[in-house]
């Protein structure tokens, strides 16, 4: 079942992202919950320094599955809550699959919060609920930045966890170093000679592979500027700009992008410039977003318009026509509300979707109507 806000305005006010709209929450069957002893807290450093605990439990029987370990979220929950060794909580799976905890049943005697970072040994701060490593070297850091680089780029296999890990061992621990390396390099950091031949042929892959420009972007991991974020940007402001400094303030102009979301993506450009700059050097054969503000060398009836693609499409898939809109100067929409200016329609489309465009004066097309005009343009 799917709770989902009726109010339009309240609906374009809460938005979406790429995975979801934040207007609309499934309401699922509590799942089963379990009793369990805390032996011991793992402290783990995410990419951006974020040291998150782990809770080692007593293995457990959940949903067929046996669980030994449960995210505590952060080191404010493990503060409040005195989490520690000895701790008796309550766990559950959520949606049946993530181990999480429910509730502390009996707390520790003895709550012991790191002070330094178990990766790097550097001095740990608060911000809010989390404790940080604000060491740039540190190399669970570098691991994770890098993990997220080539899983979010998308290009390459061979660059696993494993692979990383050695990397980072032997002082290899930016992506500007990782793109400097040869075949004879991956030879000396003990890698087999088909191993160190595949990494060094993924490497030049990685750049000759077309790549799109905001998930390229999306890869440097920066604050608030994730693969959604990334392409609603560069759809208003080209990546060469973006690079070499735009204020907070027109990002924040931006629909979608609060001051604060501004500030941290100014900042953290600003942090990676000098990197970002290196990579492009580089050659990667990226596809350009074409922002729907530049100017098009033909102006039509949907430049700079909102337009939602809805239903099954004929003619090629959600994402190639929505890219090809992009080109065109459009500015495409996950939903339908107030900025719209048109709905177009393939088959199986909802009847709660062309009503609201209705209610809304959002005039409908059908996807044959919308390739007419098109064609008529290009």
């Amino acid at each position: 079942m799917v709770a989902e806000v009726v109010e339009l305005e309240l609906r374009e006010f809460l938005g979406h992202t790429d995975h979801h709209y934040r207007w609309q929450i499934a309401i699922k069957s509590k799942g089963e919950i379990a009793e369990t002893d805390v032996i011991s807290i793992t402290w783990q450093v995410g990419r951006t320094g974020t040291i998150t605990p782990v809770l080692e439990v007593q293995p457990t029987n959940i949903s067929g599955a046996t669980i030994r370990r449960v995210t505590a979220h952060n080191a404010g929950v493990v503060k409040e809550q005195r989490l520690g060794p000895g701790a008796v909580i309550e766990i559950i799976r959520s949606g049946e699959v993530i181990p999480k905890l429910e509730k502390v049943i009996k707390e520790a005697s003895v709550v012991t919060l790191p002070e330094s970072c178990p990766s790097c040994g550097s001095q740990l701060v608060w911000s809010n609920d989390f404790l940080k490593c604000r060491n740039p070297h540190c190399p669970a850091q570098a691991e994770q930045m890098i993990r997220h680089w080539f899983k979010t780029l998308g290009t390459v296999d061979w660059f696993g966890i494993k692979t990383i890990q050695r990397l980072v061992e032997n002082d290899i621990d930016t992506l500007e170093k990782i793109y400097a390396l040869t075949e004879a390099d991956f030879l000396k950091f003990d890698f087999g000679p088909q191993q160190a031949k595949n990494l060094s042929a993924s490497l030049q892959l990685s750049r000759a592979k077309e790549v799109d420009d905001w998930r390229f972007l999306a890869a440097f991991g920066i604050s608030s500027l994730g693969r959604g974020d990334s392409r609603r940007l560069l759809n208003e402001i080209p990546l060469t700009r973006l690079i070499r400094g735009v204020a907070a303030e027109e990002i924040a102009d931006i629909p979608g992008f609060a001051e604060l979301t501004a500030e941290n993506i100014t900042q953290g450009i600003s942090q990676r410039q000098a990197e970002i700059e290196h990579l492009l050097d580089l050659g990667f054969n990226l596809r350009l977003t074409v922002p729907v503000a530049a100017d098009l060398q033909v102006q039509h009836q949907f430049t700079g318009k909102g337009v939602v693609f809805t239903g099954k499409l004929q003619s090629g898939s959600r994402e190639e026509i929505e890219n090809r809109a992009r080109q065109l100067g459009i500015k495409v929409q996950k939903s339908v509300s107030s900025k719209t200016d048109y709905l177009v329609c393939g088959e199986k489309v909802g009847a709660k979707k062309t009503e609201k465009a209705q209610q809304l004066g959002v005039e409908v097309l059908s996807e044959e109507r919308y390739l007419e005009i098109l064609a008529t343009i290009e």
